[in-house]
């Protein structure tokens, strides 16, 4: 019998979701840490027979439908809905942040989601909010809860940078009826959708998704790296991500650890190479992502990385609207003056996530994918598996070189036996680059900008 082990798991793909195991039938998958920091499924017991179902519900499982089918599915007959390639489906967007000055400088950007999830319950239209709480417990620092009031929501406000899972709280939904609201990365929430399909219970009780922007998500060791850098050396108790400071903008955050001694540090993001880090140690998965917006979500909120909003001390988000009830509710909030917030262009949005676009679109994506091809990987079957455009040498170079370092971080963590002051040596001599190859490249495009100034093809 073929699983979602011999296949996704097998091949590194799996992105830790944990909706596999919640929908096994005969309970046969577990979701645990792998010896990479990172959740994947392992067999506890035989399924017994071939239903493919946790196959079928893997968001990077081959064969399975795209972001684009099922967002034509959930989304493509509501009036007035828009289609656009980066961004999928939507009816409508805008720019702005909760009108509360504690409430915004208390959240990681503008407030908006928190707002929304409380507006739902505030509403009656769900019951309870599936979302990301901090723990202190140094082996699961962050986990999936049932917030089941608006207090327990604005607990759970905030960013979480580690790997975190779902099969617990499905189950819940599964055994509990209700109302649901949930808040997820792009790859979680396409599992789900695709979960809906085969299981009435979850269509009929998730009824809001919201999607949150992502870039990628880092294993368990990023954390402990970045607990290092703060000066810190014994076991993490607790860590808060994307901390405002009041005299800088919304950007330059900080990361506060705390360890099991009580002594609390605070690092800057790209201090000690942390942003480099975060991209080494971030999940294979990630490297054959293509979703940036959270095209399967109701609604989806992100940083409103532009000129005029990233200088604001206080943060601001940006929303992408599939529905109609959205619309309603933040309509609600402008005019209760509980939000303050504009439209926006389809092309700013756009604009606000280019860094992310330029990763997990063509020409970048393709070309990444078509190296893991030629090495020898197995890979699900992108939207933008073509690279029909061209790269520069410099994106070309970076592109092999990133891969390789991901390779080699997951190596040397294991070979250190988790030792931080080796990685941070490590980071500091790998984070630069190779300046031989760097002058080559300047070289190599000089020549050929004087060439074709002579007249020269090139």
């Amino acid at each position: 019998m073929t699983t979602v082990l011999d296949t996704v798991v097998k091949n590194s793909l799996c992105s830790g979701c944990g909706v596999c195991a919640a929908l096994c039938p005969k309970h046969a998958l577990k979701i645990t840490w792998n010896a990479n920091g990172e959740y994947t499924p392992i067999r506890v017991r035989d399924c017994g027979k071939e239903c493919e179902l946790c196959i079928k519900v893997c968001p990077f499982s081959d064969g399975n439908p795209s972001e684009d089918q099922i967002g034509k599915e959930e989304f493509s007959l509501i009036s007035d809905i828009h289609y656009c390639s980066e961004t999928g489906y939507y009816l409508s967007s805008g720019v702005g942040a909760v009108s509360s000055d504690e409430k915004r400088l208390a959240s990681v950007s503008g407030g908006l989601t928190t707002w929304l999830l409380q507006s739902l319950m505030q509403k009656k239209i769900v019951d309870n909010v599936i979302c990301v709480s901090p723990r202190r417990d140094s082996h699961k620092l962050f986990e999936f809860t049932i917030a089941k009031t608006e207090a327990e929501v604005s607990a759970a406000a905030g960013s979480a940078y580690y790997p975190v899972e779902m099969s617990e709280v499905i189950s819940y939904v599964l055994e509990n009826p209700g109302r649901y609201a949930i808040v997820g990365v792009p790859c979680f929430l396409k599992a789900l959708r695709l979960a809906q399909t085969r299981n009435k219970f979850l269509k009929e009780r998730l009824v809001v998704m919201v999607g949150l922007v992502c870039g990628l998500i880092p294993n368990t060791n990023l954390t402990r790296y970045m607990h290092y850098s703060a000066g810190l050396d014994d076991e993490i108790a607790s860590v808060c991500f994307r901390i405002k400071h009041p005299d800088k903008p919304a950007s330059r955050h900080c990361t506060r650890t705390e360890g099991i001694s009580g002594e609390k540090s605070a690092i800057t993001w790209n201090k000690n190479n942390i942003s480099f880090a975060r991209q080494c140690l971030a999940l294979h998965a990630c490297d054959c992502c293509d979703d940036v917006f959270a095209e399967c979500a109701d609604v989806t909120f992100m940083d409103a990385w532009l000129p005029e909003y990233s200088q604001d001390t206080k943060g601001t988000n940006i929303y992408l609207s599939r529905s109609k009830l959205v619309d309603e509710l933040i309509q609600n909030g402008r005019e209760q003056k509980t939000l303050s917030v504009t439209d926006i262009s389809i092309d700013k949005v756009i604009e606000s996530q280019q860094p992310r676009l330029h990763r997990k679109r063509n020409p970048l994506l393709g070309y990444r994918l078509s190296i893991l091809k030629d090495s020898g990987k197995v890979l699900p079957k992108k939207r933008v598996w073509s690279n029909k455009e061209r790269l520069t040498v410099i994106d070309k170079y970076q592109c092999r070189r990133l891969l390789k370092l991901k390779e080699s971080s997951r190596e040397e963590f294991k070979k250190s036996n988790g030792d931080c002051r080796y990685m941070s040596t490590w980071f500091a001599k790998n984070a630069k680059g190779n300046p031989i190859m760097r002058t080559g490249i300047f070289l190599g495009k000089a020549c050929r900008y004087a060439l074709r100034k002579l007249g020269f093809q090139t």
